[in-house]
């Protein structure tokens, strides 16, 4: 019983959701848990800082923004729109983050892949997943070349990391798709937090390799999970040793 009578029961008061007895009704905004955010809040915040060391190559958080909207705006052109697969096979690199934001910006769906398995691995996952292009690092391209013929999915090839040399025959070179491309985050996709964010494979120990799939909701929990354990704050420098296209080490990086 309360001091005005039964809180519930007949004769209880009625609350309308969002508002307290004597205050005016408040408008609940739902603001979806999107990957993108992380990136768009770091680039405002931070932009003159330094963001990303990757051997010899340095990038504020202004630079790496802009290289990983430059991608999504590179990958549009070559068709790249909401829900497509983007398959991507790569050591930790610079480009390994651009491509974290730059595939999501345009609602598009990541397959990060483990570079250490074979080629028949590749060819599944790539068709399992209907990945539309294959971003590849330099190191690996001759094993793609191996098989083209038995990737129907794939339209575009684009190679990374190599470093002035001529590009590959079939290939399209990383910084060619992102050259001369707005530097901006391009038109949002309307996504909802729920939407997928990556297909992450498993190892195919005992069975083929299976799809796992995490949505923008997933991998932003599991950022700010990661900061709250490992106390992490903008001041701190962190040095990733975890494979990039493993789920495991994901809090990380968006962290």
């Amino acid at each position: 019983m309360g001091p005005g009578g039964p809180l519930t029961g007949p004769g209880a008061p009625q609350y309308t959701a969002g508002a307290c007895p004597g205050t005016a009704r408040r408008q609940v905004v739902e603001v979806p848990l999107l990957v993108s955010d992380f990136l768009n809040r770091a680039v405002k915040l931070y932009g003159p800082k330094e963001a990303v060391v990757d051997g010899d190559e340095r990038f504020t958080y202004a630079q790496y923004g802009a290289r990983s909207y430059q991608l999504a705006h590179g990958l549009a052109k070559l068709g790249v729109g909401k829900g497509d697969r983007v398959a991507i096979l790569s050591p930790n690199s610079h480009h390994f983050l651009e491509a974290f934001y730059g595939v999501s910006a345009l609602g598009a769906i990541i397959v990060p892949i483990n570079y250490r398995l074979i080629a028949s691995d590749f060819e599944y996952i790539v068709n399992h997943s209907g990945s539309k292009v294959f971003l590849v690092d330099s190191d690996l391209t001759e094993t793609i070349d191996g098989l083209r013929e038995k990737l129907p999915t794939i339209q575009h090839y684009v190679v990374a990391r190599f470093q002035g040399a001529p590009t590959p025959a079939g290939w399209v070179d990383w910084e060619d798709v992102i050259a001369g491309q707005p530097g901006t985050p391009p038109p949002a996709p309307g996504l909802s937090e729920n939407d997928l964010y990556s297909i992450n494979y498993t190892s195919g120990t005992t069975a083929r390799p299976k799809g796992v799939m995490l949505t923008h909701r997933n991998c932003y929990i599991n950022a700010y999970d990661f900061i709250a354990h490992m106390r992490i704050s903008h001041h701190d420098v962190e040095l990733w040793t975890l494979p990039m296209f493993h789920a495991n080490g994901w809090g990380g990086p968006f962290a």
